[in-house]
């Protein structure tokens, strides 16, 4: 599973009209987070068949991990942007490539340190939550570059 940072990263990278995760349940750490950081993200359980008519519907989705999505977009005529992360299967070739784009968020390092299995431990759940993919570098660049366009006019 992703990072708290990868959501956010793609979240402040692009306006989206409307955010919508889907998960089977909250178990997750980063859901509760992204409600709290983004009050107007859509959260709710539905049905298999609900989620899948909001996946096939989506032109923009980000994919965590597992193949359920990967292999369900291949369905999608609406599909347009798909982020991944780099350990998440690769079903790339099997879109027309003048149609979709995959953005991936080279997380290796991050799927070394997470280990080989989801165990839900204290370790792999903190690590989730504060892991950083230069988010903190990021942010202070264009605070900094904000804060010098606010001092040039002064």
């Amino acid at each position: 599973m992703p990072p708290l940072s990868y959501y956010i990263k793609i979240i402040e990278s692009k306006k989206f009209e409307k955010i919508t995760i889907i998960s089977q349940d909250r178990r997750n750490p980063c859901v509760s987070a992204l409600l709290k950081i983004y009050p107007n993200i859509e959260f709710k359980l539905r049905s298999l068949d609900e989620d899948i008519n909001i996946i096939l519907s989506a032109t923009n989705l980000v994919e965590s991990y597992g193949t359920f999505t990967s292999y369900l977009l291949l369905f999608s005529k609406n599909i347009k942007n798909i982020y991944k992360p780099s350990y998440q299967v690769n079903t790339e070739k099997y879109f027309n490539k003048n149609q979709v784009n995959f953005i991936v968020s080279d997380l290796k390092k991050y799927h070394n340190m997470m280990g080989s299995s989801w165990k839900n431990s204290l370790y792999q759940r903190k690590l989730m939550l504060n892991y950083e993919m230069n988010l903190t570098l990021i942010k202070n660049i264009i605070n900094t570059y904000k804060n010098k366009i606010i001092d040039d006019k002064k």
